[in-house]
């Protein structure tokens, strides 16, 4: 870690955060306060630049590298927001006082970031040039949907566990093509009927199952209605492992 203090340094920092729309419009005066207040931060590999609940610095630019920003799902878990890669600023993260932090930020590779204490944020952005409400409104709400999103994935997820454990412990046979007939899935009732277990038709097509007793016709009025997007319904006459 080290302080910003040559003018090349400044200027590349400063061409960085104009990349950003909310520096783009900043003249250059106040882009120089900016980086004058900052600091050049070196991450290794894995190294954390902030976790939730932290204080200190909440924006950052990076400069080289790239920083995964990960928020919290359930102790232990957490989901993965955007990469951000090399000229990204993030400083969306606890914009007014008392707005609690909702992600934790992860070097990914050697990452070196320009990074800005809260307090210096707030003085020379909002207090000195008199940031639009309406904007800090704005990133504010990006937090919140940001945070709904997840809580939307993670419903969504509880509810496809539910159906997998359905179709898991089905009575009847089920299973899951591709577009080209390739089997995707079967669950445990196919094995147990069948005689095939998972790993042995994953990869091949329901011909393995053919037992020459059923038409052609059947086969190709099957396919037809299911591609369509229709629900086909009949019987076949198959043929089991043995």
């Amino acid at each position: 870690m080290h302080g910003v203090c040559n003018l090349n340094t400044r200027i590349s920092i400063i061409s960085d955060l104009r990349r950003h729309y909310l520096f783009a419009s900043l003249p250059a005066d106040v882009l120089m306060k900016i980086v004058e207040s900052g600091r050049l931060t070196r991450l290794e590999d894995a190294e954390v630049l902030f976790r939730k609940g932290d204080t200190g610095d909440f924006f950052f630019c990076v400069m080289d590298g790239s920083i995964q920003i990960r928020v919290d799902t359930e102790p232990g878990k957490y989901h993965l927001m955007n990469t951000l890669s090399a000229g990204a600023v993030f400083g969306e993260v606890a914009l007014l006082d008392g707005m609690a932090r909702t992600a934790d930020a992860v070097a990914l590779g050697s990452t070196q970031l320009f990074t800005l204490h809260r307090n210096d944020f707030r003085k020379v952005l909002i207090d000195e040039c008199q940031l639009e409400e309406q904007l800090i409104r704005l990133l504010c709400e990006r937090v919140r949907w940001i945070s709904e999103q997840v809580e939307q994935k993670d419903r969504a997820k509880a509810e496809l566990r539910k159906l997998s454990q359905a179709v898991e412990h089905s009575p009847t046979i089920v299973m899951i093509t591709d577009r080209s007939g390739v089997i995707e899935y079967v669950n445990p009732k196919f094995s147990s009927i069948t005689g095939w277990n998972r790993e042995e038709v994953v990869g091949k097509t329901p011909q393995i199952l053919n037992s020459g007793l059923t038409a052609r016709e059947v086969y190709s009025d099957l396919w037809q209605t299911i591609l369509s997007g229709a629900e086909w319904h009949g019987e076949l006459s198959n043929k089991k492992k043995d």
